[in-house]
């Protein structure tokens, strides 16, 4: 009885944090179709960050490349696995701006809100944004392991096209690498353990993982 309240309450957590970020997203579309304040991201040389406006999209500042951090020789390394959603791009810029997190990649999974070949992209012009350009970026499949679940296709065309946003271009192209097999690849070859930082569907790394369940003892 005691496990199954417990299974309950975790449950509860899980979808409440769930509903926040998509009640989020829904409130600063209709805000911004509303005219009033809302947060966009700016780059101006002085640093990444969020600021306030209620100015059209059309109209915010062009978005400069930042310069990267120099690195800390103890920097950890680490791979971000995301679907390119609204609320993962500040955690990604944020990890980008410490000089002790090494990103080696950023991953993309095509079934959570963006499609692979935009989140590729975007991802790709992201980490141009921050200075990173040399980055890998990588996407895996875009069909669930298990079931047929989407997201509406308003949300993902949302963020095909970053709500908007216009990032500097990123010359480098996408990783040719599958995304599972360049999470498998990159957590044996470091010296070190890595960390995976989740921030969309798992179907990566549920995908890397079951294909080679050894890459347990590389993970920190």
């Amino acid at each position: 009885m005691e496990t199954t309240t417990k299974k309950r309450k975790f449950w509860i957590i899980v979808f409440s944090i769930l509903g926040l970020v998509v009640l989020v997203q829904l409130v600063g579309m209709l805000l911004a179709r509303l005219g009033m304040p809302v947060y966009y991201i700016q780059s101006d040389g002085n640093g990444i960050r969020l600021v306030r406006s209620t100015a059209e999209s059309e109209s915010y500042p062009a978005l400069q490349p930042e310069t990267a951090p120099t690195l800390q020789d103890d920097a950890n390394p680490f791979i971000i696995d995301t679907d390119m959603a609204g609320d993962d791009w500040m955690a990604i810029l944020y990890l980008l701006q410490r000089p002790d997190v090494n990103v080696v990649a950023i991953t993309v999974t095509g079934t959570g809100e963006a499609h692979c070949a935009p989140g590729m992209r975007n991802a790709l012009n992201l980490v141009m944004l921050a200075g990173h350009s040399q980055i890998p970026v990588a996407c895996g499949r875009e069909s669930p392991l298990m079931g047929g679940h989407a997201f509406p296709t308003e949300w993902r065309d949302a963020v095909d096209n970053l709500f908007g946003l216009s990032l500097p271009q990123n010359p480098n192209q996408a990783s040719s690498d599958y995304a599972p097999e360049l999470i498998s690849r990159l957590l044996r070859e470091s010296d070190e353990k890595t960390h995976i930082v989740a921030l969309g569907p798992l179907t990566n790394i549920a995908e890397a993982f079951e294909t080679d369940a050894t890459l347990n003892d590389h993970l920190e």
